[in-house]
């Protein structure tokens, strides 16, 4: 059983029609309606991907659902749109939409690192945004992790700005009432939703993440500040004599 634009009600529509089909029809396993798929994470831009929505608003919803998803086991998937850009649906100067986790040149976004995180056993750790930020010295800059590690410490040019960690899925009590289990006592648990966050004054130089699992440090990523040496354009064919014939890239 699926559904098809139920986004415009949000993640609260598309959960209320999951449960009133498991009630009705108890026996259908349910698919998630087509919704937007996670958006790349830039600073101070406010235009989403598909331009209907904000980028915050549609990570909120996004990650709401996936969580929806991942607790209810009559829910077996999500509609994601899109997995990888596409040419139209855009608005000019653009020529093709940005709505996928992965571009028209087969580069992963941020928002495929996102589905990573949940989907795979391997390790995954991935930070944005970019650190090369000149002439924002010193003004609060988010950055966001997806990663399906226990914790995650963010350094700044060698400095611990602190460890995060999920809360979810919560581990519940143990064999006895009221026991948590060990694992559940020793994280540190941070967050309920489904990355992590550091508000962290912008300095040049190197944010790196560290992640543990089971205690032990297994993967280190870095962000660092770079200056472009030299950008070079060239047209792969000669203009045509009539611009409205034939582009020109």
């Amino acid at each position: 059983m699926g559904y098809n634009y139920v986004w415009p009600l949000g993640a609260t529509g598309a959960r209320k029609y999951y449960s009133i089909d498991r009630h009705d029809f108890p026996s259908a396993a349910s698919s998630a309606p087509k919704n937007g798929a996670m958006p790349s994470f830039i600073p101070g831009r406010s235009d989403s991907p598909g331009e209907f929505r904000s980028p915050s608003n549609q990570r909120i919803e996004v990650e709401q659902l996936q969580r929806f998803t991942q607790v209810y086991d009559y829910v077996c998937g999500d509609f994601m749109w899109t997995g990888v850009d596409y040419l139209g649906e855009a608005r000019w100067p653009s020529k093709a939409s940005r709505s996928g986790v992965i571009d028209t040149c087969g580069f992963a976004k941020d928002g495929f690192y996102f589905y990573q995180s949940l989907w795979t056993k391997s390790p995954v750790l991935h930070l944005s945004p970019h650190w090369n930020w000149a002439g924002s010295e010193g003004q609060i800059i988010p950055v966001i992790c997806f990663t399906n590690c226990d914790t995650v410490e963010l350094f700044l040019n060698g400095k611990s700005l602190g460890v995060q960690g999920y809360m979810f899925p919560e581990m519940g009590i143990g064999g006895k009432v009221l026991q948590l289990p060990r694992r559940e006592l020793e994280l540190c648990q941070t967050t309920g939703d489904l990355h992590l966050a550091w508000y962290v004054p912008y300095q040049p130089g190197t944010l790196a993440g560290r992640r543990t699992k089971d205690g032990q440090t297994v993967m280190t990523v870095e962000q660092s500040t770079n200056r472009a040496l030299r950008q070079r354009c060239a047209a792969y064919r000669r203009p045509c004599a009539d611009q409205y014939a034939s582009g020109t890239i």
